[in-house]
């Protein structure tokens, strides 16, 4: 996990560094794709999946400096983030820009120091009236209104057909692919992709697909938010470091992810399903880790010296089903009465006749097999 971890961050700092000397030495003007080969192909020659990729990426350079103890090495890490975010107002997607938003979001509610969290957003927000440009800006005015941008509106129209497709072929879809010849025979509008995952994908697939994506989607977001809750709790060490560093950072990753694909087509976006295998590995490997009691999803009523004593310290109530009986009892009050020694009588036979006398008995028996 720690170098599934860092090849993503390292990955995400060399697409920033990429963006940005396009920017600075080639004179990019309008909106920028990722590299490609001299035909045109490649997984980030669209610019909404290059501005995804930034969305999902980002948090691992975030997330895996905490698991640096060098102070000037983590905050090296954390000054490529404002590059980042300008590599992806480069792209002029509005749909990277509002899972960008939701990443920061999530950033900042999971944050134990909102204060910094603030900051954070507050630098977002500084970084896009400085450097977003014409472009992006344009684009971003016309979100509140989809009616005065052909784009939004169009994908209005293709959702729509989306729709339709699904009701007209409920179980296989009208093939994958296919979304696009299939356009034409269900909307009279431009032809263009659905613009947003579950859509395309259960035009092409058929509705039962898209549940079963939305499901594993939903499953791991789950999964990743409650192992976090536990992750924290535990003693700080460099296995549960580099733990919750992967975890929060595919959780976040992942989240902007389900914003992005809300307007952008994605059923084909590599990294979406290697987050889900990723939420999959973090979870193999954290129960791997915890024992039993403390690799337990349920976290409710559960405090911190609960979770941390099953997680490999030893919680009070462990050192107490370990403890020897007389000394467990000695611990219930420091007034507490010593047991009678065997065959010694005991108070409750001289309270109670014969009968108590055979329960004194008993009692010194048990003492002596004890």
């Amino acid at each position: 996990l720690c170098v599934l971890g860092w090849m993503v961050a390292g990955a995400s700092a060399y697409l920033v560094y990429w963006a940005n000397a396009a920017y600075l030495s080639m004179g990019w003007v309008y909106r920028l794709a990722g590299p490609s080969t001299p035909g045109g192909a490649g997984p980030y020659f669209d610019e909404n999946n290059f501005a995804a990729f930034f969305v999902a990426s980002l948090p691992f350079i975030w997330y895996m400096a905490f698991t640096l103890r060098q102070p000037a090495l983590r905050a090296a890490l954390w000054l490529i983030v404002p590059f980042g975010w300008h590599a992806l107002f480069l792209t002029g997607s509005r749909g990277g820009l509002l899972g960008m938003a939701a990443v920061l979001g999530l950033i900042v509610m999971r944050s134990g120091q909102r204060r910094y969290g603030v900051l954070l957003i507050a630098a977002f927000i500084g970084a896009f009236v400085w450097q977003a440009g014409d472009t992006m800006k344009e684009r971003t005015a016309t979100l509140d209104d989809y009616r005065e941008d052909d784009s939004a509106s169009d994908r209005i129209v293709a959702w729509t057909a989306a729709t339709r497709m699904m009701l007209a072929n409920p179980l296989t879809g009208v093939g994958p692919g296919a979304f696009v010849k299939a356009f034409p025979s269900y909307s009279d509008g431009v032809v263009i992709q659905a613009h947003n995952t579950y859509f395309q994908i259960g035009a092409e697939y058929g509705p039962i697909a898209a549940l079963a994506l939305i499901g594993a989607i939903m499953s791991c977001l789950v999964v990743l938010y409650r192992r976090g809750q536990v992750l924290h709790r535990l003693p700080d060490s460099p296995d549960t470091r580099v733990l919750r560093a992967v975890n929060d950072a595919t959780l976040t990753g992942l989240f902007g992810l389900v914003v992005c694909s809300m307007f952008l087509t994605l059923q084909l976006f590599e990294f979406l399903f290697f987050l889900i295998f990723l939420a999959n590995a973090v979870e193999f490997a954290s129960r791997r880790l915890l024992p039993a009691e403390g690799a337990s999803l349920k976290t409710d009523g559960a405090g911190p010296g609960h979770t941390r004593g099953g997680a490999g310290g030893s919680s009070a109530a462990g050192q107490r089903s370990r403890m020897p009986v007389d000394a467990r009892d000695t611990r219930v009050s420091g007034n507490a009465a010593p047991r009678p020694a065997a065959g010694a009588p005991s108070p409750r036979g001289a309270r109670f006749g014969r009968g108590g006398q055979r329960l004194a008995k008993s009692d010194a028996a048990r003492g002596n097999r004890a």
